[in-house]
């Protein structure tokens, strides 16, 4: 509350709450005093990632097949064109064996286009990149192989 002393300079005085609380409200051993809480606790709602509660908007039958956890949901590190994507992964292939049979049976061939993502390859202590080395045949996502570590994720 403002108040204007004789000076003509305000000060402020604090609001003293009073003395008992209005219903449902209630005081801290300090005296301040705190609103009502919603719901009737501390939590409008139950938080049902805690409980095991689904609705139906979470059920697997209104999103369809569960994604393996082989996805990455992240973002790209750069892009290259593809000149250099495809002299990376062959480079690639050429250094680790049994790469180049394994990238064969798990994707397929990658379309024509000007330039391609690369991501920052997720094994732990490794510097490489990932370079698109073909679409994955089994689920909807592009295959990728490190130009270091020559291990393959799907993105």
């Amino acid at each position: 509350m403002r108040r204007q002393n004789g000076s003509g300079r305000s000060r402020f005085r604090p609001i003293t709450p009073p003395d008992r609380p209005e219903r449902g409200l209630s005081r801290a051993p300090s005296g301040q005093v705190y609103t009502r809480v919603a719901g009737g606790s501390p939590r409008s709602h139950r938080p049902g990632h805690r409980f095991g509660l689904k609705s139906e908007a979470s059920s697997t039958e209104s999103r369809g097949e569960a994604v393996s956890s082989n996805i990455a949901q992240n973002y790209p590190y750069s892009n290259e064109p593809t000149e250099e994507r495809t002299r990376r992964v062959e480079a690639t292939v050429a250094a680790h064996k049994g790469l180049k049979a394994k990238i064969q049976a798990e994707s397929v061939e990658l379309e024509d286009d000007d330039r391609w993502w690369v991501w920052k390859c997720p094994t732990n202590g490794c510097l490489g990149l990932l370079h698109a080395a073909g679409y994955a045949r089994d689920v909807r996502a592009v295959y990728t192989v490190c130009d270091t570590c020559g291990m393959t994720y799907l993105r």
